[in-house]
């Protein structure tokens, strides 16, 4: 099946690949895989820590896409070639394989202290320019911009709290349980969807 989103693709000579089918933390295609006409499913996200959302994945090429440079190549698509065509020839052949692993915690721990001395940096320059600051769309600090003073002050103490103390740690062991449980409850979600499909099929085929 041919969604308009993926003609669009087509048209424009790129290649229709699902990121994180079956993530819990964002808006995902699900099952929809079997449906579309795709180029290629990520099955392999350095992202996800878990052990099920991957696993859910490959019952369907690892892609190495980094919030951070320390992530670079967690995950990552094997092919044959170096070049870009190369890949993009590969892809369409389903001649890749996915390599590497889920990031290590200390990946996420230093993404989310960068993140809060991104915050505190991009506070310290707007709170002292004196003309109004215009940030463009598609700056993620740009709300950062609106905020007023006394905001800033407040969130500059908790950038600097986060950063001076054991939270990002803290912060890491929490979400690392938290993720972990979310995974565990798509995992069950989905293969009991499947089973429930796969039992329709025998019954009709009876």
């Amino acid at each position: 099946m041919h969604h308009p989103q993926v003609r669009q693709i087509y048209n424009q000579g790129g290649l229709a690949v699902a990121p994180h089918p079956f993530s819990y933390r964002c808006p995902c295609l699900g099952a929809k895989i079997n449906e579309l006409c795709l180029d290629g499913v990520e099955v392999l996200n350095a992202a996800h820590r878990d052990a099920y959302v991957n696993r859910l994945a490959q019952k369907e090429a690892g892609l190495s896409f980094a919030h951070t440079g320390k992530m670079l190549g967690d995950a990552y698509t094997e092919f044959p070639g170096k070049s870009a065509e190369e890949l993009y020839q590969a892809i369409k052949r389903k001649e890749t394989k996915p390599g590497g692993g889920p990031a290590p915690l200390r990946h996420w721990i230093f993404w989310n202290m960068e993140i809060a001395h991104g915050v505190s940096k991009r506070l310290i320059t707007t709170s002292f320019r004196k003309e109004e600051h215009r940030s463009s769309s598609d700056d993620p600090l740009g709300r950062v911009d609106q905020m007023r003073r006394r905001n800033k002050i407040i969130a500059m103490g908790g950038c600097m709290a986060f950063m001076a103390t054991p939270l990002p740690l803290v912060c890491g062991i929490i979400g690392e349980g938290w993720i972990r449980w979310k995974g565990r409850k798509k995992w069950k979600e989905v293969s009991s969807e499947w089973i429930c499909a796969e039992k329709g099929i025998y019954a009709v085929g009876r």
